[in-house]
């Protein structure tokens, strides 16, 4: 209990730990070996629910706008897993509006999409049918062309010594990537960034 002569030590002890769980558990997403626990989602309803607590992660000065689109396929994900992938881009997109003037508009926006739009984006190796797009939008400083190839590498970070691990956008990449799915990012510089969630 506090007040006990080990309570510092112990706290310091239980801290490094559940950092260092955190580590491991992103280097695994990354690496597509994490246990995923996937389940039939309505992902309007999963963003509704998930909504409050994105609020209270997201800076007060950010507007946050959750747009959802109508008739969307239910699509088999891991919610934790979806949620951890929308909180780093968020986080990110935060810093990214911050820095550039104290604030900004955040928006996630859900449409129905397929596999045509998916190969416009990028995706070679996809699968016919239907999906759900999941947009994340800043007004951001938006992303420099010369590290673009970059952002998903492991390590990689743009922030100063002690403000990030670079591990965040990796984990996403793995996240997406083990789900089935695929990411792509439009930005531009002093206008903003989208993320372009495939599921």
């Amino acid at each position: 209990p506090p007040g006990d002569p080990s309570f510092f030590e112990l706290r310091s002890i239980n801290e490094a730990s559940s950092r260092g769980a955190e580590l491991v558990r992103t280097l695994l997403a990354y690496s597509r070996k994490q246990v995923f626990r996937p389940e039939v989602l309505d992902i309007s309803d999963a963003l509704a629910d998930y909504y409050v607590l994105l609020r209270d992660i997201i800076d007060e000065r950010i507007k946050l706008d959750v747009v959802h689109g109508r008739d969307l396929p239910r699509v088999k994900v891991d919610k934790n897993q979806l949620e951890t992938a929308i909180t780093n881009l968020c986080t990110n997109a935060r810093d990214a509006m911050i820095e550039k003037n104290g604030g900004g508009r955040l928006t996630i926006r859900t449409s129905k999409s397929d596999a045509a739009a998916a190969r416009k984006d990028g995706f070679t190796h996809v699968t016919e049918g239907e999906y759900v797009l999941i947009e994340v939008i800043d007004d951001g400083v938006g992303i420099p062309p010369e590290i673009m190839e970059k952002i998903f590498e492991p390590f990689f970070t743009t922030k100063d010594v002690g403000k990030g691990t670079g591990l965040g956008l990796s984990m996403v990449h793995g996240i997406i990537k083990q789900t089935g799915g695929g990411i792509a990012v439009e930005t531009v510089r002093g206008q903003g960034t989208t993320f372009r969630i495939y599921v």
